[in-house]
């Protein structure tokens, strides 16, 4: 009767252990980085599917100050678009894709982060 007890325990321990060692919480994606190498603040848009979807989604306005890098999203796939622009009217821009922004759209430059996950940084240069 004993060894019953302690099988019945164990048995309840596991239904509700099991699912949550089991479960898979980690959702793979790559931190893509934006570098501002102008001596003025940029935004920048980018068109990228997120982390856990299959479907692309356009995100904007993210700052950057001269001279720094900052961390603007999490990628989940190698292409990603960007568009960018400062405060004079200098705008990084392409004809690879297009994508809505606060009504405006944009034409956005095609960029491929490779095949992993590993950090990556577009850079806007003057």
């Amino acid at each position: 009767m004993r060894a019953l007890r302690k099988t019945a325990i164990f048995a309840i321990l596991l239904v509700c252990l099991v699912p949550n060692v089991c479960r898979a919480e980690y959702i793979q994606a790559q931190p893509i980085f934006a570098r501002n190498n102008t001596s003025r603040p940029i935004w920048v848009a980018a068109h990228y599917v997120p982390a856990g979807s299959h479907s692309f989604v356009t995100g904007a306005w993210w700052k950057i100050d001269p001279g720094c890098s900052k961390r603007i999203l999490c990628n989940n796939g190698r292409n990603i678009y960007f568009n960018a622009h400062n405060d004079q009217g200098f705008e990084w821009s392409g004809t690879d894709t297009t994508a809505a922004v606060d009504g405006q759209t944009l034409n956005m430059f095609h960029r491929d982060t490779g095949p992993c996950y590993d950090p990556w940084t577009v850079e806007f240069n003057p």
